[in-house]
């Protein structure tokens, strides 16, 4: 799933989860959820590509940088409204997009033209294993997705 869909369900399962007194639970839950997401089929364009080139190129890239603009966009909304537990919902919408920020020193070595690394740990390996439907096609599940969510947080804190 794009970060932008983590992070937005992350906020709604942080608000729900807050307004009902289980604030203390929400950013484990938020993570969690993560893995749940990955679950579904979703979106990825691999065009036959090896990975460090389809990561290095420019598609990717563009997609990244506006995966993190309508992320920053959604905390800046969220905080603009300011509904209660705001500063809560920010975090949980981070803490559900922070399990892929273990692809980051990959991301960084395909940049730089370096080979990957052979030996993944686990929780790469289950990261992997747990996305087992990807393609062109999940593009249609992660707009419902998103426009599921989006309207479901907002109908929640407004």
């Amino acid at each position: 799933m794009t970060a932008t869909n983590h992070a937005v369900t992350g906020a709604v399962i942080t608000y729900a989860m807050a307004s009902v007194g289980l604030a203390w639970l929400t950013l484990p839950v938020a993570f969690l959820s993560h893995f749940g997401l990955d679950a579904l089929p979703h979106y990825d364009d691999k065009n036959g590509l090896e990975d460090n080139a389809r990561i290095a190129g420019q598609k990717f890239k563009r997609l990244l940088k506006v995966d993190a603009l309508a992320c920053i966009g959604l905390v800046i909304i969220i905080t603009i409204i300011h509904p209660a537990y705001w500063w809560l919902i920010c975090l949980g919408a981070f803490a559900a997009t922070a399990p892929d920020l273990m692809w980051l020193p990959k991301f960084l070595r395909a940049l730089k033209g370096q080979p990957e690394q052979p030996n993944r740990r686990w929780y790469e390996k289950f990261h992997s294993w747990i996305q087992w439907c990807t393609g062109n096609n999940g593009k249609y599940v992660e707009a419902v997705w998103l426009g599921g969510m989006a309207g479901l947080l907002f109908y929640l804190i407004i």
